[in-house]
């Protein structure tokens, strides 16, 4: 409902699934971002079973952010820019991208 509230007000061309992402079927995103759905290794393996090689993925995260960071560091590679929470002290909103698994 957010976002579509967002979208509308801001008159943005977007479209919002509110679907499972597990069960998702959509086109590869330019942007996709999720909210409160897992912390980030486990999120990571959901998101990118959607996303292409130029997706941007947007991921409010609390304050244990860096600790999902760090948990996500031995499986994944990606660039990471982080920017403060407007609603939170400590926590953040990531901006991942370059998202790649890696090899075991």
């Amino acid at each position: 409902m957010f976002l579509r509230t967002v979208a509308r007000e801001l008159d943005l061309n977007v479209v919002v699934h509110s679907d499972r992402i597990e069960q998702a079927e959509v086109p590869v995103p330019d942007v996709l971002s999720a909210r409160a759905l897992a912390p980030l290794p486990k999120l990571l393996s959901l998101a990118h079973l959607h996303c292409g090689p130029r997706t941007v993925m947007v991921f409010p995260k609390g304050v244990t952010w860096r600790a999902e960071r760090d948990a996500a560091l031995p499986s994944w590679r990606f660039s990471l820019q982080t920017h403060p929470s407007p609603t939170q002290p400590d926590a953040a909103i990531l901006v991942l991208t370059d998202v790649e698994p890696l090899s075991s």
